[in-house]
């Protein structure tokens, strides 16, 4: 497990409040590299596992790790830029659209050249970028989730 930063955690606890707000039974777990947030909808039995992830510098970019190349039905990220909670914006996506998408950047990245000529050697960590279409997409789509 490792610790999560002062910022994460009050993204945590801000989504959190987001959901109860929305009327769905929250529970954190913070502490657990899997997933940070368990929602469930009580009237319907339906439940997601949400991972909080946010950004140091811009918007656009995330920095996850190579275990994040897994997916569930019911696992979505949550990215959280700078500004986000101030302005509470939030990107909800499916954790398959995420998955999919550092797998095929790290290949990319792995498979190229340094500007030596000697290939990049894995480090493990994954980046997930978004453009401008994708921001429109998933900003505050919290109907995503399914849980209604």
């Amino acid at each position: 497990m490792k610790r999560l930063r002062e910022k994460q955690k009050k993204a945590i606890d801000f989504i959190s409040l987001k959901l109860l707000k929305r009327g769905f039974a929250v529970f954190t777990n913070p502490q657990d590299d899997r997933y940070h947030i368990l929602c469930t909808n009580i009237a319907n039995g339906k439940k997601v596992k949400i991972r909080v992830t946010t950004s140091k510098r811009s918007m656009k970019k995330w920095t996850l790790n190579e275990a994040d190349d897994y997916h569930s039905d019911n696992l979505f990220y949550v990215f959280v830029g700078d500004k986000s909670l101030g302005n509470q914006e939030f990107f909800v996506i499916p954790s398959k659209i995420v998955s999919d998408k550092i797998i095929k950047n790290a290949d990319l990245w792995i498979g190229s050249k340094r500007k030596d000529g000697e290939p990049h050697r894995d480090k493990h960590m994954r980046e997930f970028k978004m453009d401008d279409s994708e921001i429109k997409k998933y900003l505050n789509r919290w109907d995503f989730l399914g849980l209604d």
